[in-house]
């Protein structure tokens, strides 16, 4: 294949995946059998793609809950570990939490992030935690 053809065709690949990832797991074989058709590579592909991300997500999730526990016990600061992460600084305050940069302290990879830790007893809105559940699992369930 040539430079072109494979970028034409990972992008396909990268659309199709978000489609699918949109829709309700139940609902992603019927698509795959209708967008793919006969192409058991591509299938392949995104089938493996969606498997992935599915993973990533309980991760993220398990890490969110892990937090959460960590922030209901005790004020966190600068240069605290959090999951797989160190908290660096700050990057500012509101009135639902304090933003931190945080990088990877376990050696896995390098990766920065920001990580928003809710003030002790705020109670986040029901349609806040749906919305966080969604991001995560993609049915607003954590």
């Amino acid at each position: 294949m040539s430079p072109v053809s494979n970028t034409l065709r990972w992008q396909r690949v990268e659309e199709l995946f978000y489609a699918a990832l949109e829709l309700d797991p139940a609902a992603r074989s019927a698509f795959l059998d209708a967008t793919c058709g006969q192409d058991l590579v591509l299938r392949e592909e995104l089938e493996s793609l969606l498997r992935s991300s599915q993973h990533s997500l309980n991760f993220a999730r398990k890490a969110v809950v892990e937090v959460a526990q960590q922030q209901s016990n005790a004020h966190v600061r600068a240069g605290e570990r959090i999951g797989a992460y160190r908290l660096m600084k700050v990057l500012g305050k509101g009135g639902m939490g304090t933003v931190y940069l945080a990088a990877r302290a376990d050696d896995l990879y390098e990766q920065r992030v920001a990580i928003k830790l809710m003030h002790p007893g705020y109670a986040p809105a029901e349609s806040m935690r749906l919305r966080l559940g969604e991001v995560l699992t993609g049915n607003g369930e954590l």
